[in-house]
Formats: C-alpha cells, structure tokens, sequence
C-alpha cells in the first residue's frame, strides 16, 4: 500500500505540483471545518438559551449565526474549486498512464500477446486506469479526516475521556471489515476478467458490421445473446455475492456504531445532570460524536479503496517491468539488406508442447525471390514472423549480413523490410493514411504514395473518389466509403510496396483478387523490385512458378524445395497440388 501511495504521489508530483498544493491547502481547511462548526454551534446554543437569562445579547446571537453559514458557503465554494482541480489532474494523469501503457504495449515482445494473461492483465489496466488518482485523491482525503478526527477528539477529550474510548471501541469492526473486502474485490476483479473479456467479445460480435452479416445468414444471433447473457449474469452474480456478504458484516458494524452514538448520548445527559456540561454541550457533543464516526468509517474507507488501488498499481508496475523485445538498441545498425541465412530454425509457442516450425534452414541473398506453399497450419506464417522479427527465436539460428538478428538493432532492421499479412489491418481513415503507414515518415508524399497505389492497380479506383486519397474508407465514421475485400487487399499491398525496403515479405498477398489480377500484379511487382529480396506465401501456383526457389512445408518442416521445374520432376507434394489447380487456370485462359 505505501509503494503504491508513494509512486502514485511521485507521478502526480512531476506532471501536476500546483494540484498537490492545492489539494493539500483544501484539505487542511476542510479537516478544521467541522471542530470549527461543532465549536461554533455549542455557543450559538448556549447563548440563545442565555438570552432568557439576559446573560447575552441578540447581537451576538446574530453574529455567531451568520460565521457559522458563512462557514458553510465557504466549504462549498472550497469543494467545487477541488472538483474542477481534481478534473484537470485526472485528465493529465489519465492521458499519461494511458500513453505509458500503450507504449509499453508497443515494446514488449510479440509473444506475449499469444497468451491469454496478456490481454487479461491490460484488460484490467484499461479499466482501472484511475487508480494512481485515486490513491491520491483517497490518502489526501485521509488526510483531511485525520485532521478532523484529531481536532474533534481534542474537543471531546475536553468534555469527558470516555467518549473516546467509546467511538474506537464502536470503529475497529468496521475498519477489518472494509480491508478484508477491499482485498477480495480485488481478488474477484481477477478472476472475473476473462470471462469480462468474453461479454465484450460476443457484445463486439453483435455490433459489428463485418461479423453480423454471418451471423444473420447463419442464425446464431440468439445462441450468441444467450452466451453473453450467461457470461454477464455470471460477472454479475459473483460481485453482487461479494456485496451481499459485505453488506451483512457492514450491517453489523453499523448498528455497533450507532449504539456509541447512542451510549455517548446517555453519557453525555448524565454529565449534564451532574452540572459538569451546560446544555449547548448535549448538541455540540452528539455533532461532534456523529462527525467523527462519520470520519472514521471514512479512513476505514479510504484505507481499503488505497490499499485495493494500490493492488491494481502493483499490476501495473509488474506490467511495466515486463521485458520488452530485444531490439538491440546498441547492436550493430542495419543499413542495408545483403543476405539473410537462416539455419536449424525451430520454434514452439507458449504452452505448446510440439514446435510449430523445426528444422528450417533457407539462404536469402539480395535479390532473391522466394515462394512458401503448403497446407493451413504448415508453419508459413509462424516462419514469416521469425525473418521479420516479431518473434524471438532461442532454438536455431537468423543471421543479416552474417550477424545473429539478437545482437542487430531491431528498429533499423525493421526500417529495411516490409510485411503484410494476410490478416491486414483495414484503417478507418483516409485512402492517403492507409497507404501512407506503410513508410510514416514519407506520409506527405503525395507522388509516391500514388506510384505504390498505380503499381497494385487501386489508383484508377480511387481516382473515382470524390476526395480521392483524402476519402474516408470503411462505415465506421461519416462519409466514408466501403471497398471490396480484393480493393482492400491491393490498398495493404500498396502500403507495404510504399516502404522502401531491401526486404518484402508477403502473407497470401492476392487471396482475395481473381487469378488473372493475381499474376499481373506479381509479375509487375517481380520486375520493378530485381534488387529486392522477397518471401511470399500463396496456395495458388500460378504465382509461385515466379520465384527463384519455392519451399514446401508440411507440420512445420520444408519437404521439398527447387524450382519450378525442379519440383514436377520430383513428382511430390508440390506436382500433386501442381496438377490439381492447374485445371482451373486452364479456365481462365492461363497456362502453368
């Protein structure tokens, strides 16, 4: 709890000081408030009783009552400028932990995001992002009650010892209680998560336009609702359990606090019996004893809520320490693509007991162009991940230019090759950004942008557009435009063609255009990059007789490897898949 106080003081510290002095200030005046109040009505009443005596005057009477609203209006005034403070800080401290997050995101290794814990851990970062200001904005206010607490049981101490005996011994259950469930909401928060993820998840599913249209043609609306509505009762039972059983032993410590409250007011009657405390005392002593029940079940409070933050800042300390990739910041810093030797290469995904990809060994000098077959699951798109570095190897070894890639610097690397999976990203933005991520330094140059967009065909579409690269695309936001999935596929295929690289990798580049436009664009594609290397994956083989060298894989190891001829002569895997498609380009007037 005091790490978490002290980094969550240390953040708001650099980024916002004016808010802590100010919060501090407010938080002193409004701690005194009370006592002050308390004080105040203890002689108001005592001399509105004096005025039957002729003891005191009208004046004073008047004068006391309006310190005491003018009290009032002044805490009020106090708690809207602490509110508006308290906004500017969040909006600060938000926008900061929120970049720190995604930024780390952005850093850690690839690998990580193949494992569930990953995305359930910044799941509850996502939702718990306040909580940094939330410690701050909970010890302050303890603070504050501390200093009411303190000066209020200096006023009772004046009137008789015993009340303070009585309000801690009332307090104490209250305070394990609000610890003890301060510790499991934290506890349910974790293991509630996933099945979080889920309702979100299927809720995505039921809003989305790309996933609806199956999901109206193929009937599973009302299988899927009923899914969510058993994982959202299931989130919801679980924490209302927790409440109830809360709620239960709050209960109980609630009614021991209003048995103090009413011993401290028989107490206090006995006293003005006795001639020890005039009457202005039995509502200044009942105040003050409401007051500080009122503060203790608020430190009570505070304290659980800090110590729950505190968890979830602990989580977020630990997501932050986690090792990012290894991109050899100071390795050696690649400038150019020469050659790329692949040897003994093998790699297993977490949890996974068998390696998705062994044995892999390939020789790529510039220039070279490479196409990877084989049948879903082969290992092609694990093995693409690998070259370019998403994934670390331990087992085998990726060298560039004769240097292992775990001693190069990753980000220059990177700068030197280009990729686009087949599951590529579809942005909601305009035809110029979509193209232009692809080199984001360059993202202005209008002729370039164009040049890669005329190479894969999209040009004469978006020439059609009414804003042309400036067009919005996808439905997602106002005047935007929709595209085909073969559309789509030649926009990613000029973004990745915008990047100038030594180095282009491609994951079923085509799948979604006919075969004619397939092998146009490839071919064209072969002539402009000869001093480009190139790895591409197709399951069709009317592109693959392009490459240099083709590889075969199968359960994660290449079977057969040569070129286009080499492999119909050795009448395997590749002649069998050869003579089985070959049919189908004979149809569209194409010859393998």
């Amino acid at each position: 709890m005091f790490k978490g106080i002290g980094f969550s003081y240390k953040l708001v510290w650099v980024n916002s000081k004016s808010y802590l002095f100010f919060m501090a200030f407010i938080k002193v005046i409004t701690g005194l408030i009370p006592v002050t109040l308390i004080y105040l009505t203890q002689k108001l009443i005592n001399e509105v009783v004096g005025l039957f005596s002729k003891e005191s005057s009208y004046s004073s009477v008047f004068f006391l009552f309006s310190l005491q609203i003018g009290i009032i209006l002044f805490s009020f005034f106090l708690q809207y400028l602490s509110i508006i403070n308290e906004k500017k800080v969040t909006i600060v401290i938000g926008k900061i932990i929120n970049i720190s997050i995604f930024e780390k995101i952005n850093q850690i290794s690839f690998i990580n995001f193949e494992k569930p814990a990953t995305y359930n851990k910044i799941q509850r970062l996502s939702s718990n992002q306040s909580c940094v200001l939330n410690v701050v904005e909970e010890s302050s206010s303890l603070i504050r009650d501390l200093i009411t607490v303190s000066s209020i049981l200096f006023f009772l101490i004046a009137q008789h010892w015993a009340f303070i005996l009585i309000l801690f011994v009332g307090i104490l259950p209250l305070f394990f209680i609000e610890m003890s469930y301060g510790n499991k909401r934290f506890e349910l928060a974790k293991f509630l998560t996933p099945f979080g993820r889920l309702e979100s998840y299927i809720a995505g599913l039921l809003n989305n336009r790309d996933s609806l249209k199956e999901i109206k043609l193929f009937g599973t609306g009302k299988y899927l609702i009923s899914k969510w509505e058993e994982n959202y009762q299931l989130f919801a039972n679980n924490e209302l359990s927790l409440l109830k059983k809360q709620g239960i032993f709050t209960f109980i410590a609630q009614f021991l606090l209003i048995t103090t409250y009413a011993l401290s007011g028989i107490l206090v009657l006995l006293l003005i019996s006795s001639g020890k405390l005039l009457v202005g005392s039995f509502v200044s002593v009942l105040q003050a004893v409401q007051n500080i029940q009122e503060s203790l079940s608020n430190i009570s409070r505070n304290i659980a809520k800090i110590y729950e933050s505190s968890l979830f800042i602990e989580e977020y300390r630990e997501f932050m320490e986690i090792e990012e990739m290894n991109d050899g910041h100071h390795g050696s810093v690649i400038n150019h693509i020469e050659a790329i030797q692949i040897r003994d290469l093998a790699f297993t995904y977490p949890d996974e007991l068998k390696p998705a990809i062994q044995n892999i060994s390939i020789d790529i000098p510039l220039g070279k162009k490479i196409a990877i077959i084989g049948e879903n699951g082969s290992g092609k798109t694990t093995l693409t991940k690998c070259i370019s570095g998403l994934y670390e190897v331990s087992t085998g070894m990726i060298s560039i230019n004769g240097m292992d890639m775990n001693h190069i610097n990753k980000n220059s690397f990177h700068k030197k090759i280009s990729v686009l999976f087949q599951d590529y990203e579809k942005y909601n933005f305009t035809v110029k950004e979509n193209i232009g991520f692809g080199n984001i330094n360059n993202i202005e140059n209008a002729e370039e942008i164009q040049l890669a967009a005329i190479r894969t065909g999209i040009h004469s579409k978006v020439e059609k557009f009414p804003k042309q690269y400036e067009t919005i695309l996808g439905r997602l936001f106002d005047g935007g435009l929709e595209l085909s999935g073969g559309q789509w596929q030649k926009l990613a295929l000029s973004r990745s063609l915008f990047r100038e690289t030594d180095l282009i990798i491609l994951d079923e580049p085509t799948s979604s255009l006919d075969p004619i436009s397939e092998i146009e664009i490839l071919q064209q594609l072969f002539k402009q990059t000869p001093d480009k290397s190139m790895i591409f994956i197709t399951h069709r083989l009317g592109t693959a007789y392009l490459a240099d060298e083709i590889l075969v894989m199968k359960n994660g190891e290449i079977i057969e490897r040569g070129s286009h001829s080499d492999l119909l002569s050795y009448r395997g895997q590749y002649y069998e898949m050869y003579t089985s498609q070959s049919q189908l380009y004979e149809k569209e007037g194409l010859v393998l």
